[in-house]
């Protein structure tokens, strides 16, 4: 388990001075819930989704489905 500092078990433990592991995995936990819901919402393709005119969306509307297909004589 790494912390967002880089840091490895023996070191939190030594800078928290906590001499059981079960300390270190209930703190990471914890940690871990919360970059699950910063990566949720920044990954989240609900949150991506483009809808409407050129002014929101310079590409135009977003289509779903299969492309459309043209007639060829």
């Amino acid at each position: 388990m790494n912390t967002r500092l880089g840091m490895n078990d023996s070191d939190i433990l030594e800078v928290m001075g906590w001499k059981d592991i079960e300390m270190l995995r209930l703190y990471t936990a914890s940690l871990a819930t919360e970059l699950a819901q910063v990566a949720h919402v920044k990954y989240s393709p609900a949150d991506h989704i483009t809808l409407g005119s050129k002014e929101r969306n310079p590409n135009g509307p977003v289509r779903y489905g299969a492309p459309r297909r043209t007639r060829t004589k």
